[in-house]
């Protein structure tokens, strides 16, 4: 093997061993990035959970604004027959 070669080889192996060093303890910018990641996944499961509870807000709001209709359409029929009874009550002649 001549010098050159044994340098080559020499150089190669040191960019191997770099490479995998940073394989195995991870990138410094890779960390960074891992970092601002997880940041803006935590926030995004923040903004998440305040529009699951926001959410759960409406769905009970909207129970509340059904069972009101409800009761209001129950009264309205009840209002109806009550008024139709009473027509029906009435004498049909001409009055006097």
């Amino acid at each position: 093997m001549g010098l050159f070669t044994m340098i080559f080889y020499l150089a190669l192996a040191g960019i191997v061993a770099e490479t995998a060093v940073k394989l195995i303890r991870g990138h410094p910018a890779k960390k960074n990035d891992m970092k601002a990641l997880q940041t803006r996944v935590d926030e995004l499961e923040q903004r998440m959970g305040d529009c699951l509870v926001e959410l759960d807000d409406t769905r009970t709001a909207l129970a509340e604004e059904v069972s009101w209709r409800t009761e209001l359409e129950e009264r309205l029929d009840f209002t109806e027959r009550m008024l139709a009874s009473g027509r029906e009550a009435r004498p049909s002649g001409p009055e006097e």
